[in-house]
């Protein structure tokens, strides 16, 4: 359960560090270097996911 108590913790940094470049960079709407943020979210949910079904032991050979 350490992976998903990580994953919660990265979140919170990356939502951080996107507000931070948000303040710094004044423009309407989604910039090009904000897209890096959404895929680091993307890939802490897929750890995240992988974890749990880990942890459930299925028997999906892409998991293992």
């Amino acid at each position: 359960m350490e992976v998903l108590g990580a994953s919660a913790g990265f979140v919170f940094i990356v939502i951080l560090a996107q507000v931070t470049v948000r303040q710094q960079v004044l423009t309407k709407g989604v910039v090009y270097l904000e897209y890096f943020y959404f895929v680091v979210h993307l890939y802490i949910f897929l750890v995240a996911v992988n974890f749990i079904l880990w942890s459930l032991n299925p028997n999906i050979s892409t998991i293992k």
